[in-house]
């Protein structure tokens, strides 16, 4: 049991130059010369989430429709690949784009599998491509409320890996932690990733037609390659441990 999310996730990784976004792309590209109004691309989009849930639910049973899954859903080894070679002044979107690639196309899909089946683990997976490309506000507001669980349990694991690796136990999130979890589920992880590495991470947004920047972490010292490499081994880590807990409690629920 779990052989087929086992063979999906090696492949996914294995495989990393599968663009999944640009094959979403090019779909949206092509809906919205068939479709001029938005609302179309909507209606076509929720009718595909919900033939993909009557194919899952016929078929959850099979190894192969694991593997396909988890082949799919699992979408983290092509922007770490990316980002390996990161030079200082981009080092602070790669904390921004492999963040988002570890709980939107790893941890999100994982406990979905878990709580609700394949099928809720693709929808996700269609939500997150689609409001990566376009600009699909009611996706956008289904998906930020779809990850603040896969968040919060992201953030567990790496305040144990900040624990382990600076022997510390407080981080300063400016009094808006609450907040984040709620409003910017990925901004405090963004942050958590900041303190491992012992920098500054720098967050931008507006409010009341002002722009406004906020600094979290504290860098000691220059931002180089090895930083960046030590830190997508803290990714990488954290995927581990998250993968052998998924396949431990799915094996055990069976």
């Amino acid at each position: 049991m779990g052989v087929g999310y086992t063979l999906g996730c090696l492949v996914s990784i294995l495989w990393w130059s599968f663009d999944r976004k640009k094959v979403f792309g090019l779909v949206d590209k092509l809906l919205c010369k068939i479709f001029k109004l938005k609302a179309l691309r909507y209606a076509f989009y929720t009718c595909l989430m919900f033939f993909i849930i009557w194919i899952m639910v016929k078929f959850k049973s099979y190894e192969i429709a694991n593997f396909i899954t988890a082949f799919l859903v699992i979408d983290i080894s092509r922007s770490e690949k990316e980002n390996i070679e990161s030079k200082e002044m981009k080092f602070h979107k790669t904390i921004a784009v492999v963040c988002k690639s570890l709980v939107c196309g790893f941890t999100a899909p994982l406990f979905y599998i878990l709580i609700f089946g394949n099928y809720f683990a693709l929808t996700y997976f269609i939500l997150y491509n689609l409001c990566m490309l376009s600009d699909y506000e009611g996706f956008e507001i289904i998906l930020k409320i779809l990850t603040i669980i896969p968040g919060l349990i992201l953030q567990f694991v790496l305040y144990l890996i900040y624990i382990f690796t600076s022997k510390k136990y407080s981080m300063d999130f400016k009094g808006d932690y609450l907040i984040n979890c709620f409003k910017r589920p990925l901004l405090n992880i963004e942050i958590m990733a900041a303190h491992i590495e012992s920098v500054g991470f720098y967050y931008h947004f507006y409010e009341e037609d002002t722009s406004y920047i906020k600094i979290y972490g504290h860098q000691k010292g220059s931002i180089d390659e090895k930083a960046v490499k030590h830190y997508l081994g803290v990714i990488y880590s954290a995927a581990f441990i998250m993968f052998l807990s998924f396949i431990s409690i799915y094996v055990v629920s069976r």
